[in-house]
């Protein structure tokens, strides 16, 4: 499922949360916390807001190798993000 990061209004209520883990596959600190709200659905849930988990990264996190998995396959997702993706123009009137 494709998800779209942009700014938020402070005004508008908040309606969705992604929780998200392994961007860089060797970092599994995120990876073991998305698995245990998985295994453990009760700790995030709300009631005002839907909240979701994902690895961000499966490929690399998958990608073992020494054991802590790739820091990234293709592209370093931290280097990815482009003002026009974040911040999406403004319809003309």
């Amino acid at each position: 499922r494709k998800m779209n990061a942009r700014r938020t209004n402070p005004n508008n209520a908040l309606k969705r949360v992604v929780i998200v883990g392994g961007t860089h596959g060797n970092e599994r600190h995120g990876v073991h916390i998305v698995e245990h709200f998985e295994r453990n659905p009760d700790l995030i849930k709300r009631e005002t807001f839907e909240t979701t988990c994902l690895i961000a990264n499966q490929e690399a996190v998958d990608a073992k190798g020494t054991g802590a998995g790739l820091r990234y396959v293709d592209e370093d997702l931290n280097r990815c993000f482009r003002l026009d993706s974040l911040y999406p123009p403004t319809p003309s009137p």
